[in-house]
């Protein structure tokens, strides 16, 4: 029966010359015509019954031409199916199903060997899952408007003929796609992740992404964090015309208000609703209207839905309410339409789009400053339209410009006014680029630079010229950034140096500073990498010490809150060790001298700024031998530390220690005890590095501060016998009493940077104030004698019990009593 109807339509055909006229090869329309491109001519489709206006006539997903079974009945009636696939032999290229290609090339992957395959299934322009070959309008996802995506549409036109494919529920989506085939309710046909009916393998759009809320998926979405792209009001989802060119692109619009007729709820806009309800008022039917207008807790004009901070009027800060914010988030992309002249204010909200001065409602072009283009903005311009006829005010002197814009009203070359700065005859209330360099004012604005200026930085360069480039990357760009200028005098033109105020920033990445890099003349460049100055680690007094066991302590940071930043200094690793050999009374007696001499030099008094007294000012008759000292990591491992030296016996063997070259060049003959204040420096290290994940054992770079004199990354140097279990004489003094045993000493005298704990503090106050003393140095000798404590700290704890000569021995076999290290000054 069916090839009776075909024949019979062949003929109607032939007979009555369906179509007009005879094409170029001289044949009828009708013998090659293929109306819906599915490779079979239109009356081929006659002869084998298929659809004409339908591609897929029984709707397996093949286009008719490549079907084997083209009605869809279980018998093959287009050639052979070796395979079973449903592509005919002819046209497929995998023939016998074994995964190889062994029929010509499928350039789209469909199957389909490209000599037979008339539809490139790899072009598809609007995302629709319709193939541009097919597509009756590749710039629209829904060519009829009726909600779905032309490529699982059965009618793509609207026309009431299937053109794409079987609908057996009469859903409008095609049998292949529809994840409910029968219109049971009951899933038949796959899988549908994103709940929109179509089933996954045809669902070229994921509904369940849509990052700006705005109803259109991402999938089809161009401009995903803009909720209304073209800047017309309408928000994507329901807007006919999503990027606002002119050219429908997301359904049909009856009536032109710009929502498209699935959406509208008055699609032939005669004031009646027609097509659902609208709760919000918006024009938007319910279905399709995923934004509430009625809900905008924070009254800024932005929906609740769409809000980010819907406490919050203004979420990013900027001044403009977020509904008529072009970038509500502010972070530097558009996310609620257009914003033509960047003033901040999307366009639907600005009354003057292009800035021009002359407000939307009278500029005949709102986003063009110069509507005429006689080169005058519309603002200033007396005629804006260029018709000859003045629509913008008065012009009393005939020069163009309207009498409130222009400099010089009468024309008699005197300006009278107001300011114009480049002399263009347009005051600068009214001109858009008072400068005259190219750039608009506004644009000025936003860039940084200085409108009444063509060169901002004054570097000689223009700002034009310089653009928004920025050379070093800090935020400012080159056009305010001078060439010249080098305004932290680290060495690098501020052009060039990623932060202006900071000369200890490092430019060329070497780890040294560029202030640094400044210290050793040519051999340094904070450019140039290859160049740097030595590290102090480096130098001769440097290398040096660090053989000896000492470390580099880094500053850069404020010990005693007095305002001023502490350089870094050398201090031994560990405390003294003996290294054997003894230094004899008569050195002792000769290298201390005066004692009182040698104790005010040695020594610095905290608690007052008076001279010192009480001390003999003659050479010691009685003194114990000192010791030659070693502080190197070898002899620290092997021997226990000096802990039974009295602190005037410990200054005598430091002074004997002097840092030598390899040729025996003194090259620090000034080691000392450590300072209250060097004391602190070092526990103020290892407190921020045990902060920032260390042992508290390290002394690090960057933790506190920057010190310039070694590297700024991965600096660090390891103390030891630091803290509470290892007391050791500092370089300072308390005093206790007066010669008439007035009290001096108060406990207000511990000042807060010390770090001491107030609990910890170890003086004798109980029986009378004063020092341990073992020798007559002027005050007698014994318990309370000396009128001064030598500073000891261990930790947090201030030990005040022993003078100059005292000392605190320690039990048989251990080394629990108080030693010391050898220290340099501050670098300077």
């Amino acid at each position: 029966m069916r090839g009776v109807i075909g024949f019979f339509f062949m003929v109607l055909i032939v007979l009555f010359g369906v179509g007009c006229g005879k094409d170029r090869a001289g044949e009828l329309p009708y013998l090659t015509r293929d109306s819906d491109g599915d490779g079979l001519s239109d009356r081929e489709e006659g002869v084998l019954g298929a659809q004409f206006r339908n591609s897929d006539t029984d709707g397996d997903g093949i286009p008719d031409g490549a079907d084997a079974d083209i009605d869809g009945d279980g018998r093959l009636d287009n050639g052979k199916d070796s395979d079973g696939d449903g592509i005919k032999d002819s046209f497929d290229v995998d023939v016998d199903g074994d995964g190889i290609a062994d029929n010509g090339k499928d350039s789209d992957g469909d199957g389909i060997n490209d000599t037979h395959d008339t539809i490139d299934d790899s072009k598809d322009r609007d995302r629709d899952g319709l193939p541009d070959d097919l597509d009756p309008n590749s710039n629209n996802s829904d060519t009829d408007g009726d909600g779905i995506l032309d490529g699982v549409d059965v009618d793509v036109n609207g026309d009431g003929i299937l053109d794409n494919g079987k609908d057996s529920d009469g859903d409008g989506i095609s049998d292949k796609a529809d994840v409910d085939v029968n219109g049971d309710g009951v899933v038949d046909n796959g899988r549908d992740k994103d709940g929109d009916g179509i089933n996954d393998k045809y669902d070229t759009v994921d509904n369940s992404k849509d990052r700006d809320n705005d109803g259109l998926a991402d999938d089809l979405d161009l401009n995903s964090d803009n909720i209304d792209s073209d800047g017309d009001g309408i928000l994507d989802g329901v807007d006919a015309d999503v990027n606002g060119d002119g050219v429908l692109d997301n359904g049909k619009d009856s009536d032109g208000d710009g929502i498209k007729d699935s959406a509208d709820v008055d699609v032939n806009g005669d004031g009646v609703l027609d097509n659902g309800k609208d709760s919000d008022g918006d024009g938007i039917n319910d279905k399709y209207d995923n934004i509430d207008n009625r809900k905008d807790a924070d009254n800024d004009g932005l929906p609740d839905d769409l809000d980010p901070n819907d406490s919050n009027p203004d979420s990013d800060g900027d001044g403009i309410k977020d509904g008529a914010d072009a970038d509500i988030d502010g972070d530097g992309i558009f996310d609620n339409g257009k914003d033509y002249d960047r003033d901040g204010m999307n366009d639907a909200h600005d009354n003057d789009d292009d800035n021009d001065g002359l407000l939307d409602v009278s500029d005949p072009k709102d986003n063009n400053i110069d509507s005429d283009g006689d080169g005058i903005t519309d603002g200033a311009d007396v005629d804006v339209d260029g018709d000859g006829v003045n629509d913008n005010g008065k012009d009393s002197d005939g020069d163009g410009i309207n009498d409130r814009a222009d400099a010089d009203i009468d024309g008699d070359g005197v300006n009278d006014n107001g300011v114009d700065s480049d002399r263009d005859g347009i005051i600068d209330r009214y001109d858009l680029d008072d400068d005259n360099d190219g750039l608009s004012d506004f644009d000025e604005a936003k860039r940084g630079t200085d409108p009444k200026s063509s060169d901002s930085d004054g570097d000689g360069k223009d700002d034009v010229t310089e653009g928004e480039s920025d050379s070093d990357g800090d935020g400012l760009i080159d056009a305010i950034d001078s060439s010249v200028k080098d305004s932290d005098r680290d060495g690098v033109v501020d052009e060039l140096d990623s932060d202006n105020s900071n000369p200890l920033n490092d430019s060329d990445g070497d780890g040294q500073t560029n202030i640094k890099e400044l210290e050793c003349g040519k051999l340094g460049d904070p450019l140039d990498k290859s160049k740097r100055c030595l590290w102090e680690t480096e130098t001769e007094q440097g290398k040096r010490l660090s053989s000896l066991g000492f470390i580099y302590v880094p500053g850069g940071f404020d010990v005693d809150e007095d305002g001023i930043k502490e350089k870094g200094f050398w201090v031994s690793a560990y405390q003294a060790r003996k290294d054997g050999e003894e230094i004899s009374v008569e050195n002792v007696v000769s290298i201390v001298g005066d004692y009182y001499q040698f104790i005010k030099n040695k020594f610095t008094i905290l608690n007052t700024k008076s001279s010192l007294e009480g001390y003999m000012k003659k050479q010691l008759t009685d003194t114990l031998k000192g010791r030659e000292l070693t502080f190197n990591v070898h002899d620290a491992e092997k021997y226990l530390r000096l802990s039974d030296m009295p602190p005037y016996l410990a200054l005598a063997s430091l002074t004997q220690y002097k840092i030598q070259d390899d040729s025996g060049v003194v090259l620090n003959d000034d080691i000392s005890l450590l300072t209250q204040k060097q004391y602190v420096h070092i526990s103020k290290l290892l407190q921020a590095d045990l902060e920032n994940g260390g042992d508290g054992t390290f002394l690090r770079n960057r933790l506190l501060a920057i010190d310039i004199d070694v590297p700024l990354r991965d600096y660090k140097s390891r103390i030891y016998e630091f803290g509470k279990s290892y007391q050791e004489y500092l370089s300072n003094l308390i005093w206790l009493k007066d010669k008439d045993d007035t009290v001096k000493f108060s406990l207000d005298d511990v000042q807060t940077w010390w770090g001491v704990d107030m609990d910890s503090i170890q003086y004798n106050h109980t029986f009378a104030y004063g020092a341990h003393s073992t020798l007559d140095v002027g005050m007698g000798a014994g318990l309370f004698k000396d009128h001064y404590a030598v500073v000891v700290r261990g930790g947090s704890i201030l030990n005040l019990l022993h003078g100059t000569t005292g000392v605190d021995t320690d039990t048989l076999n251990k080394r629990e009593g108080i030693g010391f290290r050898g220290a340099t000054r501050y670098l300077k």
